[in-house]
């Protein structure tokens, strides 16, 4: 059985970002990308003095899931 359309397109992409050089210089990010990061800085979630303690259970959750994946066979 062959590889459905948008697996290859995603293998594809990914092969030519793996061959891409990055670009040179400073990464300059635009004035609406700064206002957003602004606006997620501002939620009560982000605030300082929040409880962020859930962060560290749901890494850790993750990480035991990784630790216990294995990669299946194409096809």
């Amino acid at each position: 059985m062959g590889m459905d359309e948008q697996t290859r397109r995603a293998l594809d992409a990914i092969a030519a970002a793996r061959g891409a050089q990055p670009a040179e210089g400073p990464i300059v990010l635009s004035e609406e990308y700064l206002r957003l990061v602004e606006r997620a800085e501002q939620l009560p979630a982000n605030r300082p003095g929040t409880d962020k303690a859930w962060t560290e259970r749901v890494l850790s959750e993750w990480s035991r899931l990784v630790a216990g994946s294995r990669r299946l066979p194409p096809g």
